[in-house]
Formats: structure tokens, C-alpha cells, sequence
């Protein structure tokens, strides 16, 4: 554009209650072009609200998802994308699991489920995935990462059982479920470590 833009953002916090908080991220912009009319814009960059209860976590709003062992996330998920309408679920923080799966170290689970609007290829694609962490030793972390693109205007959508299928990646066409066969998905697998070497003495 061939002239001025003026931005505002602002940032927004209300603790509600012991279990519940809103965070709100708002962005005022004007657009002032030479030969054109101006235009205003008023946007939420972030939205949301944030229920924890014990370990338990929910969100639901607009929002980035940091998945990875970067500072501002890794390969699939991060920041540098523009925060997804979405409602995710998971640990607030690594727990012991029962019995022999003790021996996992403290874990973390997550998912989440978002719809991309239509800012992308097809309206209203459903993006959905989760993340597993586990620490076996104090010194190393590994964690699973699986994301699955679904649906959208226009294309041919999955029924219940067939979303749950391709949302777990086992039970999906790509692992040779011969009942799906008419469902476009993109998928991404990953697989993070961290290593932390201890200070030398």
C-alpha cells in the first residue's frame, strides 16, 4: 500500500476467580492510502479464557500453540503463525503416571482442536492435534507431536468415527485403514528431545 498505517495494540488480563481468567490482546489500525478511502480495522490478535482446576486445563478462544523445544516453539507448531480460534485441553503441569508407567518420568499431555476460518485454502478446515512429553531421565525429555488438517468448505468431510480415526493417526487412511478411503487429510508427525548436559565442575 502507497501511504501511512497507524497501529495500536493493547494487552488485557482479569483473574475472575481461584479456577478462571480471561487474557485479550486487541489491535486498532488505520489505514491512510494516498488515492484511496481510509480504512479502519479493529481485530482481536488474542482472545481467550482459561479455566485450571487442579492439573487440569482447559482454553478456549484465540490463541497461539508453542509446541516444541525452541523458545518460540518448533517445526509445527509456533508463533510466528497468526493464533487459532481453538479449544484445547491438558495437564497444567507433569505428573506421575500409575503403576509400571511410573518408570515414564513426570508427564504432560495436551490437545487441542481449532478451526482455521477462512483465511486458508478451504473455509472452515478443522486442525486438531495432541502432544506427549515424557522425562525418563532427570537430564532428557522426549516428547510426540501429531497434527491432522480436516474438512473444510467444499471438501469431503469425515464422519464421527472416521474423525476419530484420523485425529489418533492409527486408525487413519496413512496407516492403511482400507474403511477411509474419500477423506482428504494433511498430517505432520514429530519427534522432539531434549538433552540437558550437566554443568561441569
Amino acid at each position: 500500500m502507497d501511504g501511512n498505517t497507524l497501529g495500536l495494540e493493547t494487552t488485557h488480563r482479569a483473574k475472575l476467580s481461584k479456577y478462571f481468567s480471561l487474557y485479550a490482546r486487541p489491535r486498532f489500525e488505520v489505514l491512510i492510502p494516498k488515492d484511496e478511502i481510509n480504512d479502519v480495522n479493529i481485530d482481536a490478535q488474542q482472545l481467550y479464557g482459561k479455566w485450571a482446576y487442579k492439573n487440569f486445563k482447559i482454553e478456549v478462544g484465540r490463541d497461539s500453540l508453542i509446541w516444541g523445544q525452541g523458545e518460540y516453539g518448533g517445526l509445527i507448531l509456533s508463533n510466528n503463525a497468526r493464533p487459532m480460534d481453538m479449544v484445547s485441553l491438558g495437564t497444567d503441569s507433569p505428573f506421575i503416571l500409575p503403576w509400571f508407567l511410573k518408570y515414564l518420568g513426570p508427564t504432560s499431555f495436551k490437545v487441542f482442536f481449532a478451526n482455521l476460518g477462512s483465511r486458508s485454502d478451504f473455509n472452515n478446515i478443522i486442525l486438531s492435534g495432541y502432544k506427549w512429553s515424557i522425562l525418563p531421565v532427570s537430564f532428557f525429555e522426549l516428547g510426540l507431536n501429531h497434527v491432522v488438517m480436516m474438512g473444510g468448505d467444499g471438501t469431503t468431510g469425515p464422519g464421527f468415527f472416521e474423525a476419530i480415526g484420523e485425529f489418533t493417526g492409527f486408525l487413519s487412511a496413512a496407516t492403511g485403514n482400507k474403511r477411509i478411503t474419500n477423506i482428504f487429510t494433511n498430517r505432520l508427525f514429530s519427534v522432539e528431545g531434549r538433552l540437558t548436559l550437566p554443568p561441569l565442575r
